[in-house]
């Protein structure tokens, strides 16, 4: 299947109906230890997304899917240490708790729409970067042309951005995330003239630049 056609918005339903599931079978005091477990790891998990590149970039050179990958392993090793730090806490409290019902399916929205959120962010920025990595490709090739392969998750980007999943990463994401993307993406056309000649072809983009504050 075409990364670009894979269903982001059924899938991300489907994730959050059983987790849903799953807390009904948990408890509403179970739920709670292992949700905010999950909702930190997932904050770890996505933090260390954005840090890696700082910390260790002088010594690894991250791919994409390697900035992902590590990020999640980061996210899910946290996720284990604290879960089980928690359990020490509580002691037997939560072996102790009864099924939930709706208040453990509604304290279960929480954490995994809060992960929904964060996996969808970091896919995104993930797509982004290998949007940049094949433009990169492409000009050091030169003669205008993007002769660099598609990535996958070029092709998962575009799948959230065309469902509800992109719709809740654009409402709490900063509005300038979009605008930094497409002018990345023109800096790194601007450095070649092929490219930069056909990109100026197009009527439309013609006249953007053609407007006074872009050509100042």
């Amino acid at each position: 299947m075409n990364p670009e056609d894979f269903p982001i918005g059924l899938a991300a339903i489907a994730l959050i109906v059983a987790y849903a599931g799953y807390a009904v079978i948990r408890g509403v005091f179970r739920m709670a230890v292992g949700g905010a477990a999950l909702l930190a790891g997932g904050l770890i998990g996505y933090w260390a997304f954005g840090a890696l590149p700082g910390l260790l970039g002088d010594k690894v050179d991250f791919t994409p899917g390697m900035l992902l990958g590590s990020a999640a392993g980061v996210g899910i090793a946290a996720y284990v240490v604290i879960r089980g730090a928690i359990k020490k806490v509580v002691g037997g409290a939560a072996q102790g708790a009864k099924r939930g019902g709706i208040a453990a399916a509604a304290l279960g929205l929480i954490p995994i729409g809060g992960l929904v959120w964060l996996g969808g962010s970091a896919l995104r920025d993930t797509g982004l970067l290998a949007e940049l990595d094949q433009i990169g490709q492409a000009v050091d090739q030169g003669g205008g042309e993007a002769k660099a392969d598609d990535s996958p998750f070029a092709g998962w980007r575009r799948s959230i951005d065309d469902s509800w999943v992109g719709s809740l990463v654009g409402a709490f994401s900063p509005q300038e995330d979009d605008a930094a993307a497409s002018l990345s993406k023109l800096l790194l056309v601007f450095k070649d003239p092929a490219a930069w000649d056909a990109l100026k072809a197009n009527p439309q983009i013609a006249l953007i630049l053609e407007h006074p504050r872009c050509s100042a």
